[in-house]
């Protein structure tokens, strides 16, 4: 038991609280709302991020005002969305430099209008599910509804 005290304090000692999130499955219509999946909202003028000719895949859209009340550490900008892309296609690793196309993340300030976006390869489209935002520390683990 006195391993388990010790490790903790380490831990503790090492780590930054940190904002973490959970996932429900279903939809929220509302724009600019925190995400994983579906159809990303994104600025009129966006560009899908290409890979040897093909398009980068939605993965998630973070709404910073949302996740920025429980950052601790005030590391995060109080507002905008963060956008998520990748290569779900051939899912490269990012270790070769060729392979750094691969993955985008996009800011969008606060202000900017933004609207439901189709994707260019809906097959890869992923179910789209909720987040749920809480604080916590980089060691915690909570199982998501999203993944059972």
């Amino acid at each position: 038991m006195a391993k388990a005290f010790a490790v903790r304090a380490l831990l503790e000692e090492f780590s930054a609280p940190s904002v973490a999130f959970s996932l429900e499955r279903g939809q929220d219509e509302a724009v600019g709302k925190s995400k994983l999946g579906g159809i990303p909202d994104l600025p009129q003028d966006f560009r899908w991020q290409t890979r040897d000719g093909e398009a980068t895949d939605f993965l998630l859209q973070i709404n910073l005002a949302q996740a920025s009340a429980l950052d601790q550490t005030g590391s995060l900008p109080k507002s905008g969305l963060l956008s998520f892309f990748y290569d779900l296609k051939e899912q490269p690793w990012g270790f070769d430099p060729k392979q750094l196309h691969g993955f985008l993340v996009h800011y969008t300030p606060d202000g900017v209008t933004l609207g439901s976006t189709p994707m260019p390869r809906p097959e890869f489209a992923l179910d789209e599910c909720q987040v749920n935002f809480r604080a916590g520390w980089p060691w915690t683990s909570h199982a998501s509804a999203c993944m059972s």
